[in-house]
């Protein structure tokens, strides 16, 4: 789940268009499928198996992240496409919301749970 605020300056009319004037945390259900648009010509269910197993697995055990890292690199799960739903800042507690507001948050950094997105 990823929180957009609109503190910060990069936030244009675009994003509150899609994330709201106030922001908004964004979770989505997405579906990985053959012969889905844009799809890669090399997918597989199972490859998306075993990426998903290793991104869950690399959490836990440090030593699986190289080859979690290789299989997001090569794209192993494809593309997917899906649902977004849009919850307001009252999802979080006071102490997380008062840390989500004031940009707390990594970004690009994988492995780390105050991540924007993982």
């Amino acid at each position: 789940m990823t929180f957009l605020s609109p503190r910060p300056p990069s936030y244009t009319e675009t994003m509150a268009a899609l994330y709201g004037p106030n922001g908004s945390a964004v979770t989505a259900y997405v579906c990985h499928a053959i012969g889905q648009e844009r799809q890669a010509d090399f997918f597989s269910p199972l490859g998306l198996l075993l990426s998903h197993l290793y991104s869950q697995l690399a959490w836990t055990f440090v030593d699986m992240r190289n080859l979690e890292e290789y299989f997001r690199k090569v794209n192993l799960c494809g593309s997917g496409a899906g649902r977004t739903r849009r919850w307001d800042i009252s999802i979080y507690s006071p102490q997380i919301r008062e840390r989500v507001c004031n940009g707390m948050l990594s970004n690009g950094v994988s492995f780390d749970e105050w991540s924007l997105g993982f």
